[in-house]
């Protein structure tokens, strides 16, 4: 068999049966509206691709998708910089869409999920706690990098999740608590 009993029984169906309610909640709700002719089939498109891509990432060991970090951050920064040029779409004022012809793709979104894959792949090989400087310096341009590129594209509203993720990292990769309040406090007063 190819799906194990352990695999169906340690899933957690309940966030699954969630995630999709919310999800068709949200297509009856754009099909009561109808923005423009065949939107919410889309929706139901992008929910069913979505739960495909869901049941492959979980079959796939946590391991090897780290382990391919510096790929998928390679190819967001590389996505990131396509949006700042020709094939870049501008959208409610933002220039933060890739045209593909007959969907758009926003690489904004697989950058915070690329960028959080990269500081883990980096961090895991840091075996030296607290982290030195050195270290916190090299974590910081891993992190900063996609955030500039999201600002140059004017989408603030996507830049602001991955300021906020970076702010517990420092504790959680063991550095001493007053460095910690310090660096937050530093984010805190540069997003204002």
């Amino acid at each position: 068999m190819f799906i194990s009993r352990r695999y169906l029984a340690d899933f957690d169906w309940v966030l699954l049966a969630l995630a999709l309610a919310a999800g068709l909640f949200g297509v009856v709700e754009i099909s009561s509206v109808e923005p423009f002719p065949g939107h919410w089939q889309k929706q139901l498109i992008n929910i069913g691709v979505g739960v495909l891509l869901l049941f492959f990432v979980t079959f796939v060991d946590y391991r090897t998708i780290v382990h391919f970090a510096p790929f998928f951050y390679g190819a967001g920064i590389v996505l990131l910089l396509l949006v700042l040029g020709p094939l870049g779409k501008v959208k409610h004022g933002n220039r933060s869409w890739l045209d593909l012809g007959y969907f758009g793709l926003q690489p904004s979104e697989f950058a915070k999920i690329f960028t959080l894959l990269m500081l883990t792949y980096f961090l895991a090989q840091v075996r030296k706690r607290p982290l030195d400087l050195r270290t916190l310096v090299i974590a910081g341009i891993i992190w900063i990098v996609p955030v500039v590129l999201v600002f140059l594209q004017n989408d603030t509203g996507s830049s602001r999740p991955p300021l906020a993720s970076a702010r517990p990292l420092p504790s959680q990769s063991g550095t001493r608590p007053t460095s910690t309040s310090t660096s937050c406090s530093g984010m805190r007063t540069g997003i204002r």
